[in-house]
């Protein structure tokens, strides 16, 4: 059997760590001893080596189950960049290229092979599965399964047909899972008697968990930005017009801000988060779309200026701050009137009865009578079916998306349903193309889309045309041409895509289904929001709440929450950090999180009011005079 004695090696030479944390140990050898394991780590604690070293030290390819597509690509270029052989297969690539990869991986040039819940469930994938020699099967985000996790995708609950096809060991990951999560994850994927849980403790040690009501949000987030200008933020927001707003607020008061959320097109989230990450833009505003797989050390700040609709939302989005483990703050920003938004938005829906209504229309429209079986395959056009509709299409786009999420109905993966380009023509080749719309619509594709000339992007017509200067029409017919000159591969897209009723029409089973789910959708979101508005009042130590509501019970307080520093004598961040020690100026700033001009301030107020002195050596101290403290930032 492989032992953790390779993996380390292993870890040091692809890695450049010297020893696995010890979490981390207990999942691999779990791993290596064929057993399933679910790994509940904190986010930034590492989840993704657990499955990646042992794919290097097991025969054949590790199958990685990953929610989104850009997270998978993100994995896949880290993995070649260290010289592991890794690929993703998701519906942006043409069928060629899909073919390809999977051959690769039958032919044992993969060790990792990266895919969507979806691509589990579609007959091709089912059809090459026999060949594909699978050593390991890894679930990432597996909260997403769960009944008691976030509300995702269906297909997340059809993973463990996978293990049909390969009975080999599974680990499954996530950083929030509370007891009741955990248990149905195992349950679902149908776990050995003998798995193994491993779980890391949720404190983090270098993040103070803070919530601020305050009627002026927006001057508050202005406050909380400028007391440390040089720490990079993240700010999330309830809605998009909210990240539209509050973008636009930051930077008319001189703080770069970008913006993220799911309406924007992928080649623009991806521009704005390589400004982020590369220091362009200090802030990246953003709805809950900016999540998982987002990975950037030196994050100091994370507000949320609305209530997340669960604690799971919240520690996820949190998280993302102080991975470098400097000191950071999570920041909770709301007024009054945000509880009753809260409140609001959780019980907001369609009733049964309305999606019941959505989904006879559909049967009438696919011909499918009341007590008739489906045959197999429909063809659904979106813009005719919403033309035909008598009601609202966002009304009918969430029946839809209920529908799915029930399991009455299934929109299988890798339809091509937005335009995809890549370009084949050499850059100097696209330089030398004579001036035209032509010529603007490949200078703007080039623009707009990275990777566009590795494999096919998504494109915004509208957008990449405004960009070109060509109206939409004259913009897609010069793609035609440049596909006919083979400068580029065009996919255009498709108005009509498979539709599958899962099972026959009853009207009947179906509204009853919809009752049940709904209702009990309805009651967790109630219950989750309950527990957000608990975490709002609570007086006690904001780290072990947390602690506490994901299954772990320590007894010890943070010491660097709010209500921990609140309760610590009332002292100041500054006496706490001095506690029992003499620092420097620069080094008060990074202990408290403030700004070097900030703690020079505040050092001159303590030594004013006899509590701090100097001893001529470049360091400060508490006097005796001083309130001793029972804790502070570490």
């Amino acid at each position: 059997m492989k032992t953790t004695a390779e993996a380390d090696e292993l870890l040091r030479r692809y890695w450049g760590h010297e020893c696995l944390r010890p979490a981390q140990r207990k999942a691999i050898e779990a791993v290596l001893a064929a057993r399933d394991t679910l790994a509940i780590l904190p986010t930034g604690g590492g989840k993704s080596v657990c499955y990646q070293i042992p794919a290097l030290l097991l025969d054949g390819v590790t199958l990685v189950v990953s929610p989104l597509i850009a997270l998978m690509e993100d994995q896949v270029k880290a993995l070649s960049r260290k010289g592991i052989p890794a690929a993703c297969i998701n519906s942006s690539l043409p069928a060629s290229e899909i073919a390809l990869r999977l051959d690769q991986a039958a032919n044992g040039a993969l060790k990792l092979l990266y895919l969507t819940p979806e691509r589990i469930t579609t007959e091709s994938f089912a059809r090459m599965a026999r060949y594909l020699p699978v050593s390991l099967l890894a679930v990432d985000e597996a909260h997403c399964i769960s009944q008691w996790g976030h509300d995702f995708r269906p297909a997340y609950r059809e993973i463990v047909r996978a293990r049909d096809f390969f009975p080999v060991p599974t680990i499954a990951l996530t950083a929030t899972a509370t007891r009741e999560t955990a248990a149905d994850i195992c349950r679902s994927l149908r776990f050995a008697e003998d798995f193994q849980v491993v779980r890391e403790s949720f404190r983090r040690e270098n993040i103070s968990y803070q919530v601020v009501e305050n009627e002026s949000v927006a001057t508050e987030l202005l406050e909380l930005l400028r007391e440390d200008p040089q720490g990079c933020a993240i700010v999330y927001c309830g809605t998009r017009a909210e990240v539209l707003a509050t973008a636009r607020m930051l930077e008319e008061n001189g703080i770069s801000a970008g913006e993220y959320h799911a309406g924007l097109s992928a080649s623009i989230r991806s521009r704005a988060l390589r400004k982020w990450i590369e220091g362009e833009k200090r802030v990246m505003v953003a709805t809950n779309a900016f999540g998982m797989g987002i990975d950037k050390a030196d994050v100091r700040l994370v507000v949320h200026r609305y209530i997340p609709p669960s604690p799971e939302d919240y520690f996820q989005q949190a998280g993302r701050a102080g991975r470098d483990g400097r000191p950071c703050r999570a920041v909770i920003l709301y007024d009054r009137k945000a509880i009753a938004t809260l409140r609001r938005r959780s019980s907001a829906g369609l009733a049964p009865e309305e999606v019941l209504k959505v989904y006879r229309l559909l049967c009438a429209y696919c011909g499918l009578g009341e007590g008739e079986a489906p045959e197999g395959k429909y063809t659904f056009s979106p813009e005719d079916f919403f033309a035909r509709c008598p009601l609202p299409e966002a009304e009918v786009r969430e029946a839809l998306d209920t529908l799915v999420r029930t399991g009455i109905l299934v929109f299988p993966e890798g339809e091509n349903l937005v335009p995809r380009v890549r370009i084949l023509a050499s850059p100097d080749e696209c330089r030398q193309l004579d001036q035209g719309v032509a010529a603007r619509a490949l200078e703007a594709l080039t623009r707009s889309c990275e990777g566009i000339f590795s494999y096919p992007c998504p494109i915004d017509p509208q957008q990449v045309a405004s960009l070109a200067e060509a109206s939409v029409q004259d913009f897609l017919e010069a793609l035609e041409r440049l596909s006919e000159w083979n400068m580029i591969e065009y996919f255009p897209a498709k108005r009509f895509r498979p539709l599958y009723f899962c099972s026959s029409r009853c009207d009947r089973a179906v509204g009853e289904l919809l009752e049940r789910t709904i209702r009990l959708s309805a009651a967790r979101r109630k219950e989750r929001v309950e527990k957000m508005e608990d975490y709002l009042r609570t007086r006690g130590c904001r780290a072990r709440w947390i602690e506490h509501y994901f299954g772990e019970d320590r007894p010890d307080d943070c010491r660097v929450c709010d209500n921990c520093l609140k309760s610590l004598h009332g002292s100041t961040p500054l006496e706490q950090a001095l506690s029992g020690k003499s620092l420097s100026a620069k080094a008060l700033a990074e202990a408290t999180g403030m700004s070097l001009e900030q703690t020079i301030e505040a050092l001159r107020e303590q030594m004013d009011a006899g509590v701090v002195e100097f001893d001529g050596r470049g360091k400060f101290f508490l006097t005796k005079n001083a309130r001793p403290p029972r804790g502070g930032i570490r």
